[in-house]
């Protein structure tokens, strides 16, 4: 990601976690996100999501991810461990 991409990234207010879909890793995160799960950036980028995102449903979101057989969505509510 380009100095440029981060901080347009950055600038948003809405949290926002990159997400390797093949790992699971969080491979960039925003300012807004560290904020708001109460990260330190170097701590979050070392998370995969699955050590964030807490409820059952997102685990399931997240093995669909994994095993890239992921169905289209729109909306959904999350729970984040912070």
């Amino acid at each position: 990601m380009s100095t440029l991409e981060q901080k347009i990234l950055d600038a948003s207010t809405v949290a926002v976690l990159l997400v390797d879909p093949a790992e699971g890793r969080v491979v960039r995160a925003n300012q807004a996100a560290a904020q708001l799960l109460g990260y330190a950036m170097t701590d979050l980028l070392a998370l995969s999501i699955l050590d964030i995102e807490s409820s059952l449903r997102d685990v399931f979101y997240w093995e669909e991810v994994f095993s890239g057989s992921l169905s289209s969505i729109a909306w959904r509510d999350a729970l984040y461990r912070t």
